[in-house]
């Protein structure tokens, strides 16, 4: 199977991007949307992490974007509960930001995943 193979097997499916308008998780959003799965996105846009909406330019018209820390049930479980497939990509990275202040760390990187 190749890699294009691999990405057209999304085509059709509801498709959840934690993290979705980071670096590695917008690059996801836009493979998918580019082999027609519909993309929901889950980002709390904390700053300094990188996430910023116009990683999304392109697309935004093609899927949703829900601004809120996935570990708020209220805004994230609708949109998990019909997912086909969830990428997990949220997470805090700032490595400086986890020395200074570990337990922030821990909150957003494992506490709200869970």
């Amino acid at each position: 199977m190749t890699m294009d193979d691999a990405l057209t097997s999304f085509s059709g499916r509801r498709c959840v991007v934690t993290g979705g308008l980071g670096f590695i998780g917008a690059n996801t959003v836009h493979a998918l949307a580019a082999v027609g799965a519909h993309v929901i996105v889950v980002d709390s846009l904390v700053p300094q992490h990188g996430g910023d909406v116009r990683n999304l330019e392109g697309v935004v018209g093609s899927v949703d974007v829900i601004r809120a820390d996935i570990g708020y049930v209220g805004a994230v479980a609708p949109a998990v509960r019909d997912a086909d497939v969830v990428f997990n990509i949220a997470g805090q990275v700032s490595h400086h930001e986890s020395m200074t202040d570990p337990l922030r760390d821990l909150d957003l990187n494992a506490r709200s995943h869970l």
